[in-house]
């Protein structure tokens, strides 16, 4: 063994904030996803497969139909009997006719044939058909069981006068299901179990999608024990530990990690583990990993120490650049992050290697703040075509960790130096007045960087400012981002993430929004459904569907203009609402009244915002501009309460919302006569 230190004494590197280091990490990404050869981007995989090959795989190209469609032939939806619907006369009472059809053939799901007609008779000729059953040529109706009389022999048939005899009817036609030349199932789109079916009734053969990530872990120290066979057995034996060795739980975490995070598309690589004191030896490790590794992990030996060596080897040794070395957080400060580029007769791709500090929470939580946004850009883009995709854009469009604004329940003490990545516990509970249903957020302990207790129940990571002399405490009440560990939310944008787009000081309170939806006739002119109503006002309020912004109310009024004007006369929503958005839909004349009434009841008149309001909504739907928008606030009956009010046309109400919405909560704490910027007080 060849013992070394590092060939140069560690430098301090300076510390940079963790949006500046995500941001420089997917830019590296997106530089090697532009770099790397299409052919080198795709497997061909086959369509029979089993389902553990194919699921969480990438689809790379849109899959279409193939023809005829689906289904491939004309099928029975109801067991019964087929008939020629020209050929039915309706049996009528008092007559002596007893049968309306003869039966010519049955034909059961499965492989059939045409049944031959019969040779003479007086009846037209019906055949009996189970769901699923091919429809024999030239018929075109089929009459449910239940809708018929059968004879003895069920030779002959009756058909009930209650039956609906028509073409089509009861009959899936070809295609009906999928049409031929349709996309089943997208490019970008993950393979899950409803898609293998699609993959089977599309006709697929094989399927091209993206090459799996391939990702190396690699453990570094000689604290490590080889085997967690040596720990027990030092356990059992040796009561307390004398050997200064701890086993290594990095690796399993981080193997197991990547396996849930890519699903199917990331294909962990188990690099072993490597000493501290020998840097020839992790030199030749990385150096063979980079042949086939396009990220690589290492763990420990990345701090200032004289064992600290992983830097020299990535940067001293295989000639990596280095784009930080320090974050300013806590935990995971040590963090470097360096690409490693191909070189003649040395690696044959790009490499991007993360060098994580060994505490377990460090490494677990830089994982997910830097390598999964990573991995999702490479899901994302790569096979894409190169000469369409710009870094810049394809860093903001890049997805990160999916978050949420939640309620502190206690007070947690900040730390003075760095800001702080908090495990906590999320739970839903209604908010204070009872309308809405808001997160709140509990620490999970000690936050000790060695203590992986404090990720074992952790659902998020509560983003927190440094403290300061006058904020040396996070209050319970005050409200913080949350980045979310797991991903059953919806996705979120690197350009629309409130962590990695604002201050990092507490949120404030979120903005609550009364909705009224007016029609004239719901039959004319429809309603949009509540649930609908709501996402849309919130996220062209708040920019995002992460945005603080909650629906305290949804009320629908339709009828005439007098029962319209009643609701407004007698409505209270000012005193639970900051905005108060109104859609009106209904004929001009109509929506002329309900504006020019709602104007009769704002006390002060924002009319450059109404002309704001009324471009956007134009912008979004043409035949907005007929409408006179209204924006003004509302005194409400406590003194210092009120709402702005915002009337628009249903037909442009998001575009009208989003042309005011940077201007109305400064407007709002005008009229109530408060500063547009307020700061949380230290409560002593």
């Amino acid at each position: 063994m060849t013992s070394s230190k590092a060939t140069e004494a560690a430098q301090p590197h300076p510390m940079i904030p963790v949006p500046e280091a995500i941001r420089r990490v997917l830019e590296e990404t997106a530089k090697t996803i532009l770099s790397s050869n299409a052919s080198d981007s795709y497997d061909m995989i086959s369509s029979q497969a089993s389902a553990s090959e194919l699921l969480g795989r990438i689809v790379a190209e849109d899959l279409l139909m193939r023809e005829p469609g689906y289904p491939p032939y004309r099928a029975s939806i109801m067991d019964g009997y087929v008939i020629r619907s020209d050929e039915y006369k309706p049996k009528e009472d008092g007559t002596d006719q007893q049968w309306t059809h003869q039966v010519s053939g049955r034909v059961h799901a499965g492989p059939s044939t045409n049944p031959a007609a019969p040779d003479s008779s007086s009846l037209p000729s019906a055949v009996y058909v189970t769901t699923g059953a091919r429809i024999p040529d030239s018929y075109d109706c089929v009459v449910p069981i239940e809708l018929i009389d059968e004879s003895a022999d069920k030779a002959n048939i009756t058909i009930s006068s209650k039956a609906s005899v028509e073409p089509k009817k009861w009959i899936r036609n070809v295609g009906c299901d999928i049409e031929a030349g349709s996309v089943v199932i997208p490019a970008g789109s993950c393979i899950h179990p409803v898609s293998l079916g699609l993959l089977q009734q599309s006709g697929q053969t094989a399927i091209k999608v993206i090459r799996k990530t391939k990702v190396g872990v690699l453990s570094t120290g000689n604290e490590l024990l080889v085997s967690t066979d040596s720990w027990s057995n030092q356990q059992e034996n040796g009561g307390l530990i004398q050997t200064g060795q701890i086993p290594d739980v990095n690796k399993p975490i981080l193997l197991s990690l990547l396996s849930s995070l890519g699903s199917n598309s990331c294909e962990p690589v188990d690099l072993g583990m490597e000493r501290d004191d020998d840097i020839d030896s992790m030199t030749r490790t990385i150096e063979r990993a980079l042949q086939t590794c396009d990220f690589i992990l290492t763990t420990g030996g990345i701090s200032m120490g004289e064992t600290d060596i992983v830097e020299d080897v990535l940067v001293g040794r295989l000639g990596g650049k280095l784009h930080f070395g320090r974050l300013n957080m806590k935990p995971g400060k040590p963090t470097t992050f360096v690409s490693i580029h191909p070189k003649e007769n040395a690696s044959p791709k790009p490499c991007l290697v993360f060098a994580l500090p060994g505490n377990p929470v460090s490494a677990t939580v830089c994982t997910h703040l830097l390598v999964r946004p990573a991995l999702d850009m490479l899901t994302q883009y790569k096979g894409r075509n190169a000469t369409q995709m710009v870094v810049g854009e394809m860093v903001q469009n890049a997805f990160v960790p999916p978050e949420l604004v939640a309620t502190l329940t206690h007070d947690i003490k900040l730390d003075m130096e760095r800001p702080e990545y908090h495990r906590v516990v999320l739970n839903m509970e209604l908010s204070s007045n009872g309308a809405a249903m808001v997160y709140t957020a509990t620490s999970t302990g000690v936050q000790r960087s060695s203590r992986l207790m404090s990720l074992r129940d952790a659902q998020g990571l509560l983003v927190l400012p440094r403290g300061t002399e006058s904020q040396p405490k996070a209050l319970a009440g005050q409200q913080f981002t949350v980045l979310l560990l797991e991903n059953h939310h919806s996705a979120v944008k690197f350009k629309d993430s409130k962590h990695l787009n604002h201050t990092g000081k507490p949120s404030r309170a979120p903005t609550k929004v009364a909705i009224t939806q007016v029609s004239e006739n719901r039959t004319k002119y429809p309603l949009i459904a509540d649930d609908e109503l709501s996402e849309r006002v919130a996220k062209a309020l708040s920019g995002s569907r992460s945005g603080s912004t909650f629906i305290a109310s949804i009320e629908n009024i339709d009828g005439s203009f007098s029962d319209v004007k009643k609701y407004f006369d007698d409505s209270h929503i000012s005193n639970q609402a900051d905005f108060w958005v109104v859609a009106c839909s209904g004929s001009f004349p109509y929506s002329l009244q309900v504006s020019e009434m709602i104007r009769g009841k704002v006390g002060k008149v924002a009319d450059a915002l109404a002309l704001q309001a009324r471009r956007g909504a134009a912008a979004q739907d043409g035949t907005a501009a007929l409408f006179d928008p209204v924006v003004g606030f509302i005194k409400a009956d406590k003194s210092d309460g009120g709402c702005m009010l915002i009337a628009l046309p249903l037909k442009g109400l998001d575009g009208g919302l989003e042309n005011v919405r940077g201007l109305l909560k400064h407007a709002v704490n005008v009229a109530r006569g408060k500063p547009h910027h307020h700061h949380h007080k230290h409560q002593h």
